[in-house]
């Protein structure tokens, strides 16, 4: 969700699902549509400005001793964090707090609504240099300062290139191999000029160096701090120089909050240019306020402006308390659907049987993905078969072209598992559990515009066939078995608390493939093991998280 209860509408999260017959993903996040009806953002921004003088005078105070009307306010998407005083793009830092969204500066940024890349720091585009798409310029934007007026230049690109080479088998941070892997070398031209050569043709150049989605893998280092410290690995970085408009201001050192204040010199930052109006929030807190059921009374309080998940029920009785809670859309699935990045089911397939095409497909038709939907998120998600999310960016280019070929696949066996009605009849399923008519999409194009091209058949039977052909049969308790006539159990591992939509998914999930004979235990984690889980070596993975 974005926006908020007061100057800011608010979105609710979004979710697509996709699945492949290597991966099953449930995909979320959120991004800007340019779609939406600038009336009807108007009409949500100028009812929610109302609010601040409803409810909220400037002598008001954050508990943080911030004035209240001169603070955005954000629930943490994790709600705690381990490290708070790491601030270290070299290593895992404070993920969640604002380091990235407020005290980066990229190369280049990118759009992910209108699937468009544009310079940030860059004055332009990289300038391609050979044939091969290996060799490159990269001109920077003059004037830009880091926030104790240190001017940055071409001396902090190859001092972070350089950086990024002297840590990268001591490092933590995925990012650091992305870039040493990718480049080859790199010169400095002039104060505003540099020249990258890259290992391979990179037409990806701009999303590699810059930001692809919704962060980059080249985080640009202040050369005049870093180049101080004997140990780049163990420097924590705890009070950083930030490239972009805030820095941070104080921390909470148990991790469950921290404050951003903005530059004096905000519009010499590194996207500081790129504001139309002159107002900056002075302030920008990230703070927990708990579990889901506490923080929607602070919610409907005024309390604070952003969420980043939160469920559709809590989203609903917030709204009936509280005028200036709304939605993008008044139609399910109410929100947004041009999600840019994904969250997932991964599959282990290294861990037998989950290395059988056979077995994959069979999870993906025991999966009654409409009442997953429906029981987890109120049917507010969209769905989508192919390894991508389907925004208006990708529909036309990828999603409709392949609508034929999607209609037309076949499994070995002859089997067609598309469905191409699953749109319309999730729209029926809706109808009939009392959603009124007027809150539906109307029509072929709206109802596939707001769930999806489509979606595997649910077919249980079909599955079992499956199942059945890789010697794989239920036992009197009606649970698969494996070959050597153990019975298959799958360890799925969700987000606890911490996200409670997500887990909500995984445990419908879970129910699911349960009331199909696959026994799945689940295993709740915070979000520090949750991440401990996924960067384990492949062996160590659970089939499922």
């Amino acid at each position: 969700m974005i926006g908020g209860t007061k100057m800011y509408f608010r979105k609710n999260a979004v979710l697509h699902l996709f699945i492949i017959a290597t991966l099953l993903l449930v995909v979320a996040c959120t991004a800007i549509q340019p779609t939406v009806d600038p009336a009807a953002v108007e009409a949500m921004s100028t009812k929610a400005a109302t609010a601040i003088a409803d409810s909220e005078g400037e002598g008001t105070l954050t508990d943080v001793g911030t004035p209240r009307h001169e603070t955005l306010i954000f629930q943490t998407f994790d709600r705690q964090t381990a490290n708070p005083d790491q601030h270290n793009p070299l290593m895992n830092y404070a993920q969640w707090r604002g380091f990235r969204e407020l005290g980066w500066g990229a190369l280049w940024e990118t759009d992910t609504g209108a699937g468009e890349s544009y310079p940030e720091v860059a004055a332009e585009m990289p300038e391609v240099l050979n044939d091969e798409h290996t060799q490159f310029r990269v001109k920077l934007k003059e004037g830009i300062y880091w926030s104790d007026g240190v001017e940055f230049t071409a001396d902090d690109i190859i001092y972070t290139l350089d950086a990024y080479f002297e840590v990268e088998d001591k490092s933590n941070a995925a990012r650091i191999k992305r870039i040493t892997n990718y480049v080859k070398s790199y010169q400095k031209i002039d104060d505003y000029t540099v020249e990258i050569e890259t290992n391979n043709p990179a037409y990806d150049f701009h999303t590699v160096m810059g930001v692809y989605t919704w962060g980059s893998n080249f985080v640009i280092l202040p050369k005049h701090i870093f180049e101080k410290e004997e140990d780049l690995v163990a420097f924590r970085n705890t009070k950083p120089v930030t490239l972009g408009p805030y820095t941070v201001k104080e921390f909470d050192p148990n991790g469950f909050w921290q404050l951003w204040e903005l530059r004096e010199d905000w519009q010499r930052s590194a996207w500081g240019w790129m504001d139309e109006d002159g107002y900056m929030p002075k302030y920008v807190l990230y703070k927990d306020f708990g579990p889901e059921e506490t923080r929607t009374l602070a919610f409907v309080q005024n309390e604070y402006d952003v969420d980043t998940f939160m469920s559709p029920d809590s989203i609903k009785a917030a709204q009936s308390r509280n005028e200036y809670i709304t939605t993008f859309s008044d139609t399910l699935p109410y929100h947004n659907m041009d999600d840019a990045c994904s969250y997932g089911i991964l599959m282990n397939l290294l861990k037998a049987p989950l290395d059988k095409p056979e077995v994959r497909w069979a999870l993906a038709l025991s999966l009654d993905l409409k009442e997953v939907g429906i029981n987890s998120l109120s049917g507010e998600f969209h769905a989508s078969p192919l390894s991508m999310v389907d925004t208006q960016v990708l529909r036309p280019i990828y999603f409709e072209p392949l609508v034929p070929w999607l209609e037309a696949f076949e499994l070995p066996d002859g089997y067609k598992p598309f469905d191409p009605n699953f749109a319309k009849d999730l729209a029926t399923r809706l109808l009939e559990t009392g959603v009124p008519e007027s809150e539906l999409p109307q029509g072929d194009a709206a109802i596939s515009e707001a769930f999806g091209i489509g979606w595997w058949k649910y077919d249980p039977e079909e599955a079992e066939k499956l199942m059945n052909s890789v010697g794989m049969t239920k036992n009197d308790e009606g649970f698969y078995t494996l070959p050597d006539g153990s019975t298959w159990e799958l360890e799925l591992v969700i987000p606890g608390d911490w996200n409670k939509v997500m887990q909500r998914v995984g445990f419908s999930i879970a129910d699911s493939w349960g009331k199909a004979g696959i026994k799945v235990n689940v295993r709740q984690v915070d979000n520090a093991e949750f991440g401990v889980v996924q960067g384990q070596p492949l062996f160590s993975i659970p089939e499922l998280s």
